[in-house]
């Protein structure tokens, strides 16, 4: 959705620019430049790979934690049916 960078902007409001450099200088200015407003307070720069690791942090980490979760069930029930396996046998073979 395109909004105007003359309307009343929100704290959170962003703004991307393609560049071929990486440093804040060139980010600063360039991003200076193609603003429709040059008195905008431009801060917090980061590269797309900084702001998506930063956006799926949370998603990363429940996944992770829900993988953990499951590798502990899958040892649980191998060690249950262990148990169950060896309780059978030696009911068998008395």
């Amino acid at each position: 959705m395109y909004y105007s960078m003359r309307q009343p902007l929100s704290p959170a409001a962003s703004f991307q620019v393609r560049t071929s450099e990486i440093r804040k200088a060139v980010m600063s200015e360039s991003a200076r430049s193609s603003a429709d407003r040059s008195d905008l307070p431009l801060t917090n720069f980061s590269d797309y790979r900084s702001a998506m690791d930063q956006g799926l942090w949370a998603p990363r980490m429940g996944a992770n934690a829900a993988w953990r979760f499951r590798m502990l069930a899958l040892i649980l029930a191998t060690i249950g049916i262990y148990g169950v396996m060896a309780h059978s046998v030696a009911q068998c073979n008395r």
